[in-house]
């Protein structure tokens, strides 16, 4: 019965484009807008296939991921690629006291954290090959995402601690190592950032 509901709050055109599109890069676009819709306060940006929340300066991106194996008729599988926090005063700041942070690309000033490996492998990736039962394999991995998804990014806003009891589920091998936050705390900025290694995000985060 949860999943009849969940069914009934999503936008029809996305359920029929999901049910009805037969090629790989269509059914995950689809499914991406659909899943988007299932999660609190989630809309998919146009083209793109990640998911994204936007609050305040502060923006939670879900990066999914097509299957390189995705073949019409045979397989199409998605995948959770990628989870990052944006907040545009920590990007104003970096910016701005370039001689108090390190050197970074502009593309990641705003980065607050992020896991490039996130421990789903209960429910890492929803396949959505048969059309009659991508809507409960969507919902399925909505639910899987509220479990783990949705409370790293509540935990991440804490200034103190940082993505903490869940970082170890979601990050398998990239651990989250908070460091000491360089400059004048202000309300709207996070009071810590992020050392990842370099294989996981660009140098110096």
């Amino acid at each position: 019965m949860q999943h009849q509901v969940l069914l009934i709050s999503l936008e029809p055109d996305r359920v029929t484009r999901l049910v009805k599109s037969e090629r790989p890069a269509g059914v995950v676009h689809a499914g991406a807008a659909c899943l988007a819709q299932m999660l609190d306060g989630f809309v998919r940006m146009r083209s793109r296939l990640a998911p994204e929340r936007r609050a305040a300066g502060r923006r939670e991106v879900i990066g999914l991921a097509r299957s390189k194996y995705n073949r019409a008729g045979q397989l199409i599988e998605c995948s959770v690629d990628s989870l990052t926090v944006f907040d545009n005063d920590l990007g104003a700041w970096r910016l701005s006291h370039a001689d108090l942070t390190v050197t970074r690309p502009a593309s990641a000033e705003s980065i607050v954290c992020a896991s490039s490996c996130p421990d789903m492998s209960s429910m890492r990736f929803a396949v959505l090959t048969d059309p009659a039962r991508r809507s409960t394999k969507l919902e399925q991995f909505a639910d899987h995402l509220r479990e783990t998804a949705l409370p790293w990014f509540s935990s991440s806003e804490d200034p103190q601690n940082g993505p903490g009891p869940l970082a170890s589920r979601t990050a398998v091998g990239c651990p989250l190592r908070p460091i000491p936050w360089q400059g004048p705390r202000q309300p709207s900025l996070p009071a810590w950032s992020l050392r990842r290694p370099a294989m996981a995000l660009p140098a110096g985060l």
